[in-house]
Parts: structure tokens; C-alpha cells; sequence
């Protein structure tokens, strides 16, 4: 819930370029982290997505400056609190001892029952498929960008972190594909 609140705040930053979203992005920033680490590290890897394909401006620029600065501020106590009762390696290791590409790569080539864990006929992994060269063909590449990214930086989350994403571009594929 705190991703996808933080999400919605930095969508309203670059679709109006005002600074009133950047506090409330910050904060549910900073509280997806402390929740769940890897849901924190799906946040960050979603909005430097959609920085990367949103009309950057030397405005927005700043304020996700900002935002960094006032999330890792948000997270100092919380960091300090942490490390004092549990040592940094605990979360190294769980940061860093996750790169099994096997995961993900697999649920590309296999996507019948990997993405949606269906059992028998995978009409959402197909779906999602298509949704990706709907994407592609209207050049909405931010999409397929952010499925990607999720993919192979949270090798060991991709099937839980990449279901917004899929949930979108299934949605792609019904707008284009089925509905007139």
C-alpha cells in the first residue's frame, strides 16, 4: 500500500511539477521501505523508472532530489535503530544474495504458468505477452521498461513485484486488442 501510494504522489509530481507531492512521496517512500524491505526496493526501482520516462524537467529534477534527500532523512532513525539491534550483513544478505537469474529468465521463456501461477490455461501470462507488443508497437515503452527492470533487479520478488505491472499491461492488451 505505502508503494502505491508513493507511486500515485510521484505521478502527480511529474504530470503537474509542483512541490506539494514531494513530502507525501517522501514519507510513503520512506515507510515502504520500513515495512517490507524488498516492497521499498520495488518503490525505488519504479519511480527512477518513471523519472527515466517521464518529461524531465530541470523542476522535477530537483524535486526528486529533494525527495531523496528528505526519504533518507525520514530513514535515518529507523536505519540507526535497526543497525544497533541487528547487524548490517543481515541486510546485505538479503539485499544482495538474491541474484538467482535463473527466476526470471524462466518466467520469460516460460510464462504459461511462472508469472500468474495458473494452473491450467494462462490466458493472464498471455495476455501479458501481448501486452508488452502492444507497448512496444505504440511505443509506450515505459511499461515494458518497468517489467524488465523488476525482473532482473528483484530476481528473487518477480513474481510478487511484477504483478502491477503485468495487471497493466494485460489492461493494454484488452484496451487495444479487444475493446473497439
Amino acid at each position: 500500500l505505502f508503494a502505491l501510494m508513493a507511486l500515485w504522489q510521484v505521478l502527480g509530481l511529474f504530470r503537474t511539477g509542483k512541490g506539494r507531492y514531494l513530502p507525501l512521496t517522501a514519507v510513503f517512500t520512506a515507510l515502504a521501505l520500513m515495512s517490507h524491505i524488498q516492497w521499498g526496493v520495488f518503490t525505488i526501482i519504479s519511480i527512477t523508472v518513471l523519472f527515466l520516462v517521464h518529461q524531465r524537467t530541470p523542476r522535477t529534477t530537483i524535486y526528486m532530489i529533494l525527495t531523496l534527500i528528505l526519504t533518507v532523512v525520514l530513514l535515518l532513525p529507523w536505519l540507526v535503530t535497526v543497525f544497533q539491534v541487528h547487524s548490517v550483513n543481515l541486510y546485505m544478505n538479503v539485499l544482495f544474495n538474491v541474484w538467482d537469474v535463473h527466476t526470471p529468465l524462466e518466467a520469460l521463456f516460460q510464462p504459461y504458468t511462472a508469472w500468474t501461477q495458473e494452473s491450467a490455461v494462462a490466458v493472464l501470462s498471455v495476455l501479458a505477452l501481448l501486452g508488452i507488443f502492444v507497448a512496444m508497437a505504440s511505443q509506450r515503452f515505459g511499461l515494458v521498461l518497468w517489467t524488465g527492470a523488476l525482473l532482473l533487479l528483484q530476481p528473487d520478488a518477480a513474481f510478487t513485484v511484477t504483478a502491477l505491472p503485468l495487471a497493466l499491461l494485460i489492461a493494454l492488451t484488452l484496451d487495444h486488442m479487444m475493446l473497439p
